[in-house]
C-alpha cells in the first residue's frame, strides 16, 4: 500500500481544481423595493427666503437649491417684484405667497411677470379669490394653487412643521391625519422649522434628515419660515455666512444630482440587519443604473429641555443584497464628496457603521452577461472600478448641474441594474477546461483501485 500513496496523492491534486464548490452561498431573501429617482429627491427641497437678500440667494444657488418660497407684496411697484424676477431669470422656481388683503387682479398681473419661473401660487387663508383671479388671467390658468388642508379650491394642500428642538422622527409627520383631504396625496410642507436654540452642529444633522424623511410623503418641503420679510432656513450663521447645515446639504445635493430627461427607476432586493434600532433608509437610483442607498439613525441628537447636544454612537448595520453588485462606495456628506470607503466586488454583503447623519452607499450593478462576453479578455467592463483603486474608480460627483453620464448611457435607455443577472454555475456544471484533469484523475483512481485489489488477493492467498 505505501507504493500506492503517490498515485493517490496525484489523483487528489488533479481532481481538486476540477470539482466545483459543493454549493453557492445562500442569497438574501427580501422583496424588491422600488427606487426613487435621485434627481427627483432634489426637487423635494425648497427654502423660504426674502428675495431681496442677495447673500442668501447666492448661497442657495451655490448649494444647488432649485425651489424657493417667497411673499409677493400688494404694491406691484415694490422692489420685491424686481428681486423675484431676478430669481426666476437665474433659474430658480418660485412658490409665490399672496399677501393678505391684496388686490387680486393687480396681484395676478404682477405674478404673471415672473413667467415660467412661477411654480405655484399660494393663499394663506381662503384660496377662492386667488383661484378666481388666477383662472381669469391667461398666463396663470395652469399654475397650481396651494392652500391649507381642507380647502377644496387647492391643487396642493399645505402643512407646517415645527420641531421645537426635537428630532425630525420624534414628531408626527405632516401627512398624518390628512388622509383623503389632500387630493391625490399632494402635500407640500411650506414651513419646516427646527426651533430656537438648536446648535449649528445639530441643525446640520436634523435638516438633511428632515428632508430625506419627507421625500416620499411630501411633494416639497421648504426649510425655514416666512415671518414678514425675514426667513430663517437654518442654512446661514448669525453673520450670514454659510453654516454647517448649508455645507452638508450642498454636498448631499452634489452627490445625488443627476440632471437630464426623466426615467423610470428600477427595483432592488435588499435587507438590512444588525443594530437597526431607529435606522431609516431611502433607496434612490440614477439614470446610469447605479443605486444609492441613504442610511441614517433617527434618534435625538439634542435635548431641548437642557439645551445639551447628545452623542450617539454609530450603529453596525449589514446590507444584504439578493444579487451581487460589482462594487460599492460609501459617502459621508458631512465630510465631503469624496468616497470614504470602497467595497470590492462582486459582493452581496456590505458592512457599515451608520451614524445619526446621512450615509450614502453607491451600488454599482453587475454588467449584463452579453456585455461581459463581448468585452476583450484584457479589458475591464465599462463602469466597473476596482474597489480601493482610486485611479480607476469614477471621481466624486461634480457640483449640481454637471452631467456626469458616460456617452453610451442615456435616460431613455433601460437602467443597467434592470438587466437580468448572469446565471451562476451549478454545483455539477463542469467546464471544458476541467475535463482533461478530471479524466486523468479518474484514470489514476482506477489504477489505484486495481492495484489495491490485486494486493489484497495476494495477502489472502498468503494467509491460506
Amino acid at each position: 500500500m505505501p507504493r500506492l500513496r503517490p498515485l493517490l496523492l496525484a489523483a487528489v491534486v488533479l481532481l481538486g481544481p476540477a470539482c466545483p464548490p459543493a454549493a453557492a452561498a445562500p442569497r438574501t431573501t427580501a422583496p424588491a423595493a422600488p427606487a426613487m429617482a435621485a434627481d427627483a429627491l432634489l426637487d423635494t427641497i425648497g427654502v423660504n427666503l426674502d428675495p431681496r437678500d442677495e447673500a442668501l440667494v447666492a448661497n442657495l444657488r451655490g448649494a444647488g437649491i432649485r425651489h424657493v418660497r417667497a411673499r409677493g407684496v400688494a404694491d406691484p411697484a415694490d422692489p420685491t417684484w424686481a428681486a423675484l424676477r431676478a430669481l426666476t431669470e437665474a433659474g430658480l422656481r418660485v412658490d409665490l405667497v399672496a399677501d393678505p388683503g391684496t388686490d387680486w387682479a393687480t396681484f395676478a398681473d404682477a405674478a404673471a411677470s415672473l413667467g415660467k419661473g412661477l411654480e405655484s401660487l399660494e393663499a394663506e387663508g381662503d384660496a377662492g379669490p386667488l383661484r378666481l383671479a388666477a383662472r381669469a388671467h391667461p398666463a396663470l390658468r395652469d399654475v397650481p394653487l396651494l392652500a391649507p388642508a381642507g380647502d377644496g379650491a387647492a391643487d396642493y394642500h399645505t402643512a407646517r412643521l415645527e420641531l421645537d428642538g426635537r428630532c425630525p422622527g420624534c414628531v408626527p409627520g405632516p401627512a398624518e391625519g390628512l388622509g383623503s383631504a389632500s387630493p391625490g396625496g399632494s402635500l407640500q410642507v411650506t414651513e419646516a422649522t427646527l426651533g430656537a436654540g438648536v446648535p449649528e452642529a445639530v441643525a446640520a444633522r436634523y435638516l438633511p434628515r428632515l428632508l430625506l424623511g419627507h421625500a416620499t410623503t411630501a411633494t416639497r418641503t421648504y426649510l425655514g419660515a416666512l415671518a414678514g420679510e425675514q426667513a430663517d432656513p437654518g442654512l446661514l450663521g448669525p453673520d450670514g455666512s454659510p453654516a454647517r447645515a448649508h455645507r452638508d446639504l450642498a454636498n448631499l445635493v452634489a452627490l445625488l444630482a443627476d440632471p437630464g430627461p426623466a426615467f423610470t427607476p428600477g427595483r432592488l432586493a435588499y435587507r438590512l440587519s444588525g443594530d437597526t434600532d431607529g435606522l431609516r433608509h431611502l433607496l434612490l437610483q440614477k439614470a446610469d443604473g447605479r443605486y444609492w442607498l441613504v442610511l441614517w439613525v433617527e434618534k435625538p441628537s439634542f435635548d431641548p429641555a437642557s439645551g445639551r447636544e447628545l452623542a450617539l454612537p454609530a450603529q453596525p448595520v449589514s446590507i444584504g443584497l439578493a444579487d451581487p453588485v460589482a462594487a460599492a462606495r460609501a459617502f459621508a456628506p458631512d465630510l465631503g464628496t469624496a468616497p470614504e470607503r470602497h467595497f470590492a466586488g462582486p459582493t452581496r454583503t456590505i458592512e457599515l457603521e451608520v451614524p445619526d447623519r446621512p450615509l450614502l452607499v453607491e451600488l454599482l450593478p453587475q454588467p449584463p452577461p452579453e456585455a461581459v462576453s463581448a468585452a476583450p479578455a484584457t479589458s475591464r467592463p465599462s463602469g466597473s472600478p476596482l474597489a480601493g483603486d482610486r485611479s480607476r474608480a469614477p471621481g466624486p460627483p461634480a457640483a449640481a448641474g454637471g452631467d456626469r453620464r458616460t456617452p453610451a448611457t442615456t435616460r431613455g435607455s433601460a437602467p443597467a441594474a434592470a438587466a437580468p443577472a448572469g446565471r451562476e454555475r451549478g454545483p455539477l456544471a463542469f467546464t471544458g477546461s476541467a475535463a482533461l484533469p478530471l479524466l486523468v484523475a479518474s484514470g489514476l483512481l482506477v489504477l489505484v483501485g486495481m492495484a489495491a485489489l490485486a494486493a489484497s488477493r495476494r495477502r489472502w492467498h498468503h494467509h491460506r
